[in-house]
């Protein structure tokens, strides 16, 4: 790793600085000028980065490693980044132009929601070097993203009431419920296959009964396809869909976030209890979910219903963060869960609105730099296509493959907001509300990567100093505190003496 000079920070602060006061004020003009032509050249930029990032890993993986990082919580050694510190720097800094233009075009997009998406979007790249205070970050990155997500389909849900879209939605929690249940009995069995003897008689014998000879291929075949379902590959998006066209669209949207969101998180606990030995080759099923993004999206191109148009669109990056979880790595783990917080957020949000689908949500839904969902997606990818992986052949085309369905799908979602006529632009102040949390998400996401590692390191710190500055204050404060009752009791003492003096005058 180089040496961060003074003069070099200096120069890449500056840098950094300019960039952040010219580009906006161009963007600017371009939205004032051109809005539909804008709009429909940021609809590639998540899958084009995408494709970038790729192309500098795979073309020279050995020259773009510029930064080490220390070893993150079950990860042994130092991670690389396979990209250089400042083109992330830039890329951090750039993810605000897109975002600030879509707030301009788009004006009819709900403030809290949005407030809730660049929260969580703020909070996506810090994840990554928060060290030990990695699980309290994503844990209040979660928490405003599932709040987020239920107060604005519980908005939206007053009044509406079907019995035939209940019962579809009760189905595919159920559908979900019995996937979930196969996903987890199939690992309790390799688990229970690595460590026999260990397990009770009753659980032996109704294991050995329902799979007494599994290969691991197979084993992995199974839960891939069944990662799959639950994820809402196959038949989710089916009965979603019948939702939105039976009844209200809110609550099927809510089941298919929280469905996603719960099944990426399950799966993620599940996955790596079932040992190694289980995940032994994963290229065959990397592959086949980046061939499953590639379709998806190329399907959402030639299909006219705007549900379904986004319901394929949302392939990539449910396949991406079920490679995530199938890496069972701590950086892609983080990378799955920010992609299915993040476009579980920005797909509700932009299908909650059947009349006008805003363009802000749509953009952040299909990975546009900035989200959490592209945070998420460079997470795994970086650890899809980095040294730590060596299980997966060919790891920089597929996060290309990747990229391309990403940028397929963006356009395909883009497509239908950018011909419909442009709504009226927002005020100065709405848009200046909008540019602040951006540019607090891009210093967060740009401090560490610019300092080096004397920061990075001293973020792994971080809870343990506030811990220890916690302690320092109560005792302060005890100490304070005893200093003052002493105070107190002295003063108080003063006349108690002067008045037992004075009796003892008087008494004869």
């Amino acid at each position: 790793a180089p040496r961060w000079s003074s003069a070099r920070v200096g120069r890449v602060v500056v840098n950094a600085l300019a960039l952040a006061l010219v580009i906006p004020l161009v963007a600017a003009l371009l939205v004032l000028l051109a809005p539909r032509a804008l709009a429909r050249a940021l609809s590639w930029t998540g899958g084009l980065a995408t494709l970038g990032a790729a192309a500098a890993v795979f073309l020279d993986p050995l020259a773009a490693r510029r930064i080490e990082l220390p070893g993150l919580p079950g990860l042994p050694g130092p991670l690389v980044l396979a990209l250089d510190g400042p083109a992330l720097a830039g890329l951090a800094l750039a993810a605000a132009v897109p975002l600030v233009a879509l707030a301009r075009v788009d004006g009819d997009g709900d403030r809290g929601e949005r407030a809730t998406i660049l929260a969580v979007s703020g909070l996506a790249v810090w994840t990554a070097f928060a060290g030990d205070a990695l699980s309290l970050v994503m844990g209040v990155a979660a928490l405003a993203g599932v709040l987020g997500l239920a107060v604005g389909v519980l908005g939206a849900a007053l009044g509406e009431r079907s019995i035939a879209a209940g019962r579809r939605i009760f189905a595919t929690l159920a559908l979900a419920a019995g996937l979930l249940a196969v996903a987890g009995l199939l690992a309790a069995i390799e688990h229970y296959n690595a460590t026999r003897g260990q397990w009770s008689a009753a659980f032996s014998s109704f294991a050995g009964v329902l799979a007494p000879e599994l290969s691991d291929r197979v084993i992995l075949l199974l839960g891939t396809v069944g990662a799959w379902a639950l994820c809402g590959l196959f038949p989710l998006h089916g009965w979603v869909s019948a939702a939105v066209r039976a009844g209200p669209p809110s609550l099927a949207i809510l089941a298919l976030g929280l469905v996603r969101w719960l099944g990426v998180i399950a799966l993620a606990r599940v996955i790596p209890a079932a040992g190694s030995a289980l995940f032994t080759d994963v290229t065959p099923a990397a592959w086949l979910a980046g061939l499953a993004a590639l379709w998806g999206a190329l399907a959402a191109r030639v299909t006219p219903r705007a549900d379904e148009r986004a319901a394929l669109a949302a392939q990539p990056f449910v396949a991406l963060a079920l490679w995530g979880v199938l890496a069972a790595m701590p950086t892609s783990l983080v990378g799955a869960a920010l992609v299915a917080v993040g476009h579980g957020l920005a797909i509700a949000a932009w299908l909650i609105r059947p009349v006008s689908k805003g363009m802000l949500s749509a953009a952040l839904a299909v990975g546009l730099p900035g989200g959490a969902c592209f945070a998420g997606a460079l997470l795994v990818g970086l650890t899809l296509a980095g040294p730590a992986v060596v299980t997966v052949d060919g790891g920089g085309w597929l996060v290309g493959l990747f990229g391309l369905g990403a940028a397929l799908a963006a356009g395909a979602l883009l497509d239908g907001r950018v011909e419909a006529p442009p709504r009226p632009a927002e005020g100065p102040v709405i848009a200046a509300v909008t540019l602040a949390p951006l540019a607090l998400a891009g210093v967060v996401g740009v401090w560490p990567m610019i300092v080096g590692e004397p920061v990075i390191a001293g973020a792994q710190v971080w809870s343990h100093r506030l811990f220890l500055a916690r302690c320092a204050a109560l005792h302060a404060g005890t100490r304070e505190r005893a200093v003052r009752v002493a105070e107190f009791d002295a003063q108080c003492e003063v006349p108690e003496r002067a008045v037992r003096e004075q009796r003892a005058r008087r008494s004869p």
